[in-house]
């Protein structure tokens, strides 16, 4: 299953390019649609991760730190 970012047009393009890298021999069809689908979520994750760490970044703010009881004596 492809996730929620990855449509079924995505994969059926990326699955038809690697048939006609192939040289267009049929008998692939599920090897290039799962390699595609891995190929494009893999893409999209790193996409995800790559975003989610840039805001991550840039939305945080140090907090002070507390002092221990040990710390103010």
């Amino acid at each position: 299953m492809a996730s929620a970012t990855v449509s079924h047009e995505q994969i059926a393009k990326r699955a038809f390019e690697l048939y006609h890298a192939r040289g267009d021999k049929p008998g692939h069809d599920l090897d290039d649609w799962l390699q595609a689908e891995s190929e494009l979520i893999k893409k999209d994750s790193s996409r995800s991760a790559e975003s989610y760490g840039s805001k991550s970044a840039a939305s945080y703010q140090a907090k002070p730190r507390r002092q221990t009881q040990s710390s103010m004596s």
